[in-house]
């Protein structure tokens, strides 16, 4: 005769949190296939292949009076889609007032002077629709005292490098001002 009640999977349970417990507390490389430590890198989704924070304090953002106009191409290049994609992710990054950082560097986030712009450098500008083989792959380098870079193989790569960037950014309340952790991140 079989036994029809229902069986427990508690104990399943608390041993899949129990695993999940170590593994976050744990100084295991976590990630895929790449280099990433919790301990040390920014918390960004989807979890980039690399990740890590390249020392130093945070670097304060200065965007100028148009937020869109934060992000730059190259001389002589342009991409309707980077274009509407700069004006959304200014509106996101971006939504609030700040004051301007004192020249010399801010007292609250060290010497170096302001970020004013990230530059977006695409290999291939080609927009027609992505498909399973678009190279998606971009990197992100966001270093004190040096402009932000984020180079991509394709517009498609730097669409994925706007949305980490709009995750690394933060607000202060206090300073009201913009900041980004020095990073390097490849995905």
């Amino acid at each position: 005769q079989l036994d029809r009640r229902p069986q427990p999977v508690l104990m399943p349970a608390l041993i899949f949190l129990a695993h999940i417990g170590w593994a976050a507390n744990s100084d295991q490389t976590v990630g895929l296939g790449g280099s990433f430590s919790p301990q040390q890198a920014p918390s960004v989704w989807p979890l980039p292949f690399s990740s890590n924070l390249t020392g130093g304090p945070p670097v304060q953002i200065e965007p100028p009076a148009d937020p869109a106009g934060f992000f730059g191409l190259p001389a002589g290049s342009s991409s309707p889609l980077l274009a509407a994609a700069f004006s959304r992710y200014a509106k996101t990054i971006f939504p609030h007032s700040w004051r301007q950082a004192p020249a010399g560097g801010s007292r609250v986030f060290g010497p170096s002077s302001p970020l004013t712009s990230l530059l977006v450098l695409v290999g291939d500008w080609d927009e027609s629709h992505p498909t399973l083989r678009t190279d998606e792959s971009y990197s992100l380098d966001v270093r004190s005292g040096q402009p932000a870079a984020l180079r991509a193989a394709t517009v498609f790569g730097a669409l994925r490098g706007l949305e980490t960037f709009s995750q690394l950014v933060t607000f202060d309340f206090d300073v009201e001002a913009y900041s980004s952790p020095c990073v390097a991140i490849r995905d």
